[in-house]
């Protein structure tokens, strides 16, 4: 059985003759030199009889496009990459970042970004934990930070931005619930109290821990600063940067 029938017969979910296999070293001396790293790549895999190539793209790369530092120093020791200096280090400089050659895709839903995500049409995107969940569970999608000011539990192994280099972007989303503006105040804490106690639920809190969510209810009078708080925060970055609905 040859690699390309090894492979296919277990594509299939048939037994080939053994298990095939293939791994991932880093190579710092030449990685940023992508026709000595095909060849370095092509020659590794040749010489260890790998049934397939494996590649692993660096995230960090991407940040250099925007001014960062990087220091590869380590990796050939067995650590890893970091960034020493971030482009962005007070809120002023996100004004200095230079403009990248990025296409913006309005997609209709996470559906169809997904499609294109997973099928290699778009490189990446900005997604919610509870929608990323299911593929990156799956192995079709990998998460390079999250927005929020902590780590997700359920993607304990991502970095926050700030942690990626980017200090001070927090873009964490909330769901909450609204009603008419003169409901009576006594109804509105009714409805908090019996949707909190919902939210409470063991298996409730379950499913919300594995979709990277957060249980916060801490009632209207919070809910309405968040409100208020959001309203400004975004009023600016929309009317500074001249943003458009697509």
């Amino acid at each position: 059985m040859n690699k390309i029938e090894r492979i296919k017969t277990a594509l299939r979910g048939e037994a080939p003759d053994r298990p095939p296999y293939g791994f991932w070293t880093h190579m710092p001396e030449i990685d940023h030199d992508p026709i000595q790293l095909a060849k370095a790549t092509a020659a590794f895999a040749a010489r260890l009889d790998l049934d397939f190539v494996k590649s692993m793209p660096n995230g960090f790369y991407c940040v250099e496009d925007w001014g960062c530092e990087l220091d590869f120093s380590e990796v050939a020791r067995g650590g890893t990459g970091k960034v020493v200096r971030p482009a962005v280090r007070v809120p002023a400089d996100w004004a200095t970042l230079a403009a990248l050659n990025l296409v913006h895709v309005p997609y209709k839903g996470a559906v169809p970004a997904f499609v294109d995500l997973t099928s290699g049409q778009v490189q990446a995107m900005f997604i919610t934990t509870a929608a990323a969940h299911p593929h990156v569970v799956a192995g079709r999608a990998r998460v390079l930070a999250v927005a929020s000011r902590k780590r997700v539990a359920s993607f304990s192994s991502a970095p926050t931005l700030t942690e990626s280099g980017i200090p001070g972007l927090e873009v964490p989303v909330w769901a909450g619930v609204l009603t008419t503006a003169r409901t009576p105040a006594p109804i509105v804490d009714l409805l908090h109290n019996e949707m909190r106690a919902a939210l409470q639920l063991p298996d409730v809190r379950q499913r919300l821990d594995q979709l990277g969510s957060e249980i916060a209810g801490d009632g209207p009078a919070a809910f309405a600063r968040l409100l208020t708080a959001d309203f400004a925060r975004w009023a600016k970055v929309i009317k500074g940067a001249n943003l458009k609905l697509d």
